[in-house]
């Protein structure tokens, strides 16, 4: 037990990384202004609930369910790693986890909300517990992205879409969604490039070592990219969707530089993409995601939909 947890606090301690995109370090918040943040989300998540399925009720309980699973985590990590940056974000994290999920509970009856709510902590709890496997840190990887995407009005509709049942894809469409997935990967890795290269001062003269470290940096990045690229249009022409991906990559770049801010936060970039980008472009993970989405997992595993 005590080697098994152990484990899972390193584990799980890469969540508290994760929810540095809620803001900027602050003192912990008032309960007003957690009940306030709560109630801003819950309208998103509502809106997005109702536009995904007509008969909400199983897809509702399910995000219930995760919630208070994401309230667990964040609370518990608050209290066993106590000298970890931005504790207070992570305990407001979980608090405000646990609002949401009683604000959506809506005309739930109390006793089904306590159920949903123990069934998903015990869950959580027996997960701690258990001896520490490679597909129960993907999971756990997988967790904290979907309670992560809980916490930002711009990632509910990822986050509830996550939760949805599987459904199985048409064969065309799955060489279009891998497409989909390389295409945002390669401009990921331009995005990463030209933040290193923007680092590099404009002058005449030897650069420094760190500058030296980024230009060569910038330069694996770009290639990555560039290869991807090649792939990406490859599928895409076997596919007959050349049109719809030339179009899409304009609104990807868009999404995606307004994801980094006019701050150039490249570390949001890493939050979305570093994880899901190793996995497909590695052997076993593509044939993985490629199995993934044949099987209607589009969303809800490292990839998070937008």
């Amino acid at each position: 037990m005590g080697v098994s947890l152990s484990k899972t606090i390193s584990a799980i301690l890469a969540i508290a990384a994760l929810l540095q995109t809620i803001g900027p370090v602050h003192a912990q918040l008032s309960k007003a202004d957690k009940e306030r943040v709560a109630a801003s989300i819950a309208a998103d998540v509502n809106r997005e609930i109702h536009r995904q399925l007509s008969d909400d009720t199983a897809l509702r309980e399910k995000v219930i369910s995760r919630l208070f699973e994401c309230g667990y985590v964040f609370l518990y990590i608050s209290k066993q790693a106590g000298a970890i940056e931005r504790k207070a974000e992570i305990q407001d994290a979980g608090e405000i986890s646990f609002e949401l999920a009683a604000l959506l509970s809506g005309n739930m009856p109390v006793d089904r909300f306590k159920q949903i709510g123990n069934a998903a902590t015990q869950s959580i709890k027996n997960k701690f517990a258990a001896p520490i496997t490679q597909a129960g840190e993907l999971e756990m990887n997988i967790l904290s992205k979907n309670c992560q995407s809980f916490q930002k009005i711009d990632a509910v509709s990822g986050a509830v879409a996550a939760l949805l049942p599987p459904v199985v894809q048409d064969s065309k469409r799955i060489p279009i969604e891998f497409a989909n997935e390389l295409q945002e990967c390669s401009l990921y890795y331009t995005l990463l490039a030209t933040a290193l290269i923007l680092r590099v001062p404009k002058k005449s003269g030897p650069l420094s070592l760190d500058d030296q470290d980024a230009v060569v940096k910038s330069q694996v990045y770009m290639t990555k990219s560039e290869q991807i690229d090649v792939l990406y249009r490859r599928l895409a022409l076997l596919a007959g969707a050349e049109s719809s991906l030339k179009q899409r990559r304009e609104i990807m770049f868009e999404k995606e530089k307004r994801v980094m801010t006019d701050k150039w936060i490249v570390r949001r970039l890493d939050e979305r993409y570093k994880d899901i980008c190793e996995y497909i472009l590695s052997d076993a993970g593509s044939k993985a995601r490629l199995k993934e989405i044949s099987e209607g997992n589009v969303c809800g595993r490292l990839y998070t939909c937008w």
